[in-house]
């Protein structure tokens, strides 16, 4: 990613494209201010036979920790982003932004339980990164987010704002959403937030689940897929 200096208006995680955006693209901001306010989905066929074929070579001689469709899916959207840096854009309070990094966060259940909590990984990737590197960083953060005597930023931040009675926590989501519009939200508060990576990634499969529709939500910056 490319890397300058940081100034007024720029976010702790992203350059503000004064100039650099298209006119159509600074009018839209304006037009359409929240994330949700116009999604398009498209539906199409692939035949997934060489992956299958490639996922069996990279296996050869392995007896855990095998490569599957999330790390080829997730190795994929990381050499999109890194080869079209415009998907790393996103708007917030009116302005268009480019993220100077990439990040990829994703759900782990600690047990394969319905009664189990989950945690959040959340990992920083660049232009040399490969599926071998992924896999092992994806392998090492889901044997993190496991452990039960870990908890992740988010989660940790999210306990004890449950704990505030009703009418406070009311008033701290509100100073939130001011305080993210303008991309002042505190970077401990935030910098392991799935929300505000690049790609927010679920895994499905994993649970034997089919793909399904989520719309966007209204909070954060990233893409969902």
């Amino acid at each position: 990613m490319e890397k300058r200096e940081k100034k007024h208006g720029d976010r702790f995680d992203a350059y503000w494209l004064r100039d650099e955006a298209p006119s159509m693209a600074q009018f839209i901001a304006f037009l359409y201010p929240n994330r949700a306010d116009n999604e398009a989905y498209i539906q199409q066929d692939i035949d997934l036979r060489p992956i299958d074929e490639y996922l069996a070579k990279k296996n050869e001689g392995l007896e855990k920790d095998k490569y599957n469709y999330f790390h080829i899916i997730m190795a994929a959207l990381v050499k999109c982003f890194v080869l079209r840096p415009r998907m790393n854009r996103f708007i917030s309070g009116n302005r268009v932004y480019e993220r100077d990094h990439i990040s990829v966060a994703f759900v782990v259940k600690k047990h394969f339980a319905d009664s189990s909590e989950e945690g959040l990984a959340y990992k920083h990737y660049g232009g040399d990164d490969t599926i071998d590197t992924l896999h092992t960083s994806i392998l090492e953060e889901i044997y993190q987010c496991r452990r039960d005597d870990v908890k992740d930023n988010s989660s940790d931040f999210m306990d004890k704002l449950v704990r505030l009675p009703h009418w406070m926590l009311k008033i701290v989501v509100n100073i939130l959403f001011f305080l993210d519009h303008r991309g002042k939200v505190p970077f401990d508060l935030i910098k392991a937030d799935p929300n505000y990576a690049s790609i927010f990634l679920t895994n499905l499969g994993s649970i034997g689940l089919q793909s399904g529709y989520h719309h966007l939500n209204n909070w954060g910056t990233n893409s969902f897929f």
